[in-house]
Parts: structure tokens; sequence; C-alpha cells
């Protein structure tokens, strides 16, 4: 992905699959990595830390295991992860109908030492950014 995409909110945190895409399962977190990579590298919001996980419906129901998993392009796994800025912290984010793991520091959109206020949760809006936003029920629209 070029920095020029990456700034015109082109690039995705989630990437939908199709499982019969997928090896084999359980499918091993090296695995992981080297296929969302492979097929979704160029789409992506820079360094990925890739997770993979089933597709969820409303009121947390998993989509039938010949439908779609999600791979996701995580920025951290722990606040150690989180290193541009003195006092990272890495949270979940809500994108669509799935969490990414992102780093916040101080100062910015769903630090934990701001937070987002009652009835508000941190999620990716349409342009990649941390924003706190009105919570909404089944991870919105998608």
């Amino acid at each position: 992905m070029t920095a020029a995409s990456a700034a015109a909110g082109q690039c995705r945190y989630t990437h939908l699959v199709d499982a019969t895409a997928v090896p084999a399962q359980p499918i091993q977190q090296d695995e992981v990595a080297a296929f969302c990579g492979a097929a979704f590298e160029a789409a992506a919001c820079g360094p990925c830390r890739w997770s993979m996980a089933v597709a969820s419906r409303c009121g947390g129901a998993e989509s039938s295991p010949a439908q779609d998993l999600i791979c996701t392009c995580n920025q951290c796994l722990q606040d150690g992860d989180c290193t541009a800025r003195p006092d990272g912290r890495c949270i979940a984010a809500r994108d669509r109908s799935t969490t990414v793991q992102m780093c916040v520091y101080a100062g910015g959109a769903c630090h934990p030492a701001a937070g987002c206020a009652a009835g508000q949760e941190c999620a990716i809006d349409g342009a990649g950014a941390l924003v706190c936003q009105p919570a909404e029920p089944c991870g919105g629209a998608g």
C-alpha cells in the first residue's frame, strides 16, 4: 500500500475471506499471517499482526462454517507494541462487525486516560481513524 492510499483512507483493517479458500482448519498463527498477508497486504493499513475469526452475525451468532472468515490487520497485540510515542496503549476498536487491536497515544481519541463518554465506543471511521462514537448494537451496518 502506498502512503497516498493510506492518506486517502483506502486501506482496510478487516477483509472478508471465503472459508473454502483457507487451508484446512485449525489453522496455525504462522499460516494465518502468511494467508492473510498474501491475500490482503496491498490493501492493509500498514504493518499488520494478522488474526482470523469467523464472521459473526447480530447477537453473536456465528456464520455457518461454509461462509466468511475475517482477516484482521491488528496494529498491536499488547501495550508494548505501541512505541511510536510515549504512553502508547493497545486497545480494541470496532470495525464493522469485528474488533481491531489499535495503538492509541496520550491526547488521542479513545486513549484510556480520557476514554469515550458514556454510551459511546471506540471505533474506526471510514478514513481509518479512531473515533469515539455512539455505540451501535451489532457492530453497525458493516
